[in-house]
């Protein structure tokens, strides 16, 4: 990730001062920082990063501070904060900075695990039915599955591995002992809904 700190000198001179300083607030758990400033500017990657002017910033002209850093491997909201101060500045309001990232890694199937292409022969698919019965929550980013269904030779579930989660149920069926039973229609032999509803909706 990549933090850009400009600085505009929006007054009516240049500013010349080492008493111009600039702190900039990284949020803990960030690696591999990187610094590039401008040759006016002078910084130390310290904690806080703190940057002073001994050089010149003309007036209205902008001057950008770069830092490139390693975001941290767990979800977190990252707050990062930039203070600059003026000596004599008549309006310090616009002095102060705040950056929010939210980082959420994402974890993906490697492509290929278990085989490199070719025929498929045999059964390669396991089926592995939740632990518990019920209704996961909309919004669920986990779901707990229990042991593999006898359906052949099965392989153990690995980090790596790309799942299908499939709703299996949720059809409406005509339940009657009739030829109507399952889509409602007369005819033997009764088969098929009278609507799917979220069967067969997945995600991956």
């Amino acid at each position: 990730m990549t933090y850009a700190i400009k600085v505009q000198n929006l007054g009516q001179a240049a500013a010349s001062s080492a008493a111009t300083t600039l702190t900039i607030t990284l949020p803990s758990g960030l690696t591999s920082i990187s610094l590039s400033a401008p040759a006016d500017w002078s910084c130390a990657i310290t904690i806080p990063i703190n940057c002073t002017l001994p050089g010149s910033l003309a007036w209205g002209s902008t001057d950008t501070i770069t830092i490139s850093a390693t975001a941290p491997s767990t979800p977190s909201t990252l707050t990062a904060s930039a203070a600059l101060t003026l000596t004599g500045d008549p309006n310090n309001t616009n002095d102060n900075a705040t950056a929010y990232t939210v980082v959420q890694p994402l974890v993906c199937a490697t492509p290929g695990r278990d085989g490199a292409g070719g025929n498929l022969t045999g059964i390669v698919n396991a089926y592995f039915p939740p632990s518990t019965t019920g209704t996961l929550a909309s919004g669920s980013t986990s779901v707990a599955l229990g042991a593999a269904a006898p359906l052949g030779a099965q392989k153990a579930i690995a980090v790596g591995d790309l799942l299908l989660i499939i709703q299996m149920q949720d059809a409406t069926i005509n339940s009657t002992q009739s030829s109507s039973y399952g889509d409602g229609l007369a005819g033997d032999p009764g088969s098929g809904s009278t609507s799917l509803g979220s069967s067969g909706l997945l995600n991956s």
